[in-house]
């Protein structure tokens, strides 16, 4: 997922021979400096343009041996000054390479660093309702001030915090994962980031008042993590309609274990960052994790 308002692109030419600059295939791209693209929604109070300031360097050179294509790079850093308001598709060329700028990267790992944190001290509480309201209070802190926020600058919910349901601890589980007989695996596409794979660890099966068996899933990359995402029958209405987040730990939402048996604490469903910011990717609910009941617990879209 592209976080943050700066992407940074590795242009890479082997032999000398440039690769062609980036097409844009959509309302959003990568223009020279200080060219202005049409905004896909203008309103009042921004211009009807959206500039992107744009700088190159270029490093040196490095021959290999006799013979051997010559290694280029050209690093292109781009300001995005007014954040289009639709999500933008690019298509990049041969030999492309998105890379982590400095700047992103550090504001990751402590985005990541602080979310693992919070859920560290939400597992010490003794008192699921006392987590919760910990949990309510360290995630509206972090969506308020952090940089990496996916909340846009100016966003009411900066002030207000997102809103959520009251704590129901009817909705707080302590379950075994059973063994899926055929374990399924997905691919999901996920923008620049390239595919998101994940492969089924097991089945989890929540108890009344929800009575539904939904899928917990492997996230198949470099260190992996265990993803639970959620779509109930308030998507779409009270809640984002791409479903909810319950368990990703990869990224610190960790709401441990209870001897054998995985903790599922539905009142900790969130939304992906993709609800607020179209520059976000997001893998969503499949429809292992589709649930024809409503789970009026966690994040919601709108105070009650």
């Amino acid at each position: 997922m592209v976080m943050g308002m700066v992407a940074r692109l590795i242009r890479v030419t082997l032999g000398g021979q440039k690769q062609p600059a980036p097409v844009r295939n959509d309302d959003v791209g990568y223009p020279e400096r200080g060219r202005a693209l049409p905004s896909p929604c203008p309103r009042s109070g921004h211009s009807a343009g959206t500039t992107l300031a744009a700088s190159r360097s270029a490093a040196s050179a490095r021959s290999g041996p006799s013979g051997a294509p010559t290694l280029k790079f050209v690093l292109l850093t781009y300001q995005i000054t007014t954040p289009p308001c639709q999500p933008g598709r690019f298509a990049w060329p041969a030999g492309t390479v998105m890379v982590m700028d400095p700047v992103t990267a550090l504001q990751l790992a402590d985005w990541r660093r602080a979310t693992a944190a919070l859920y560290a001290r939400v597992r010490e509480q003794a008192d699921p309702a006392a987590a919760h309201a910990l949990w309510r209070s360290g995630r509206d802190e972090l969506m308020r001030s952090h940089p990496q926020s996916a909340l846009p600058e100016g966003d009411p919910l900066r002030a207000t915090g997102v809103p959520y349901w009251p704590y129901d601890p009817a909705l707080r589980f302590a379950v075994p994962v059973e063994p899926a007989a055929e374990p399924r695996r997905l691919e999901i596409d996920t923008g620049a980031d390239g595919v998101t794979r994940l492969e089924q660890a097991g089945w989890v099966t929540l108890p009344a008042p929800v009575g539904r068996r939904v899928a917990l899933w492997w996230l198949d990359q470099y260190g992996g993590g265990l993803f639970l995402p959620v779509r109930d029958a308030t998507a779409g209405g009270a809640s984002y309609g791409g479903g909810r987040y319950v368990l990703d730990t990869a990224k610190g939402a960790d709401l441990g274990s209870d001897g054998p048996h995985i903790v599922i604490d539905l009142n900790f469903a969130y939304h992906p960052s993709c609800r607020y910011n179209p520059r976000w990717v997001c893998p969503l609910a499949p429809a292992e994790n589709t649930i024809g009941v409503p789970v009026n617990a966690g994040e919601r879209l709108t105070a009650p």
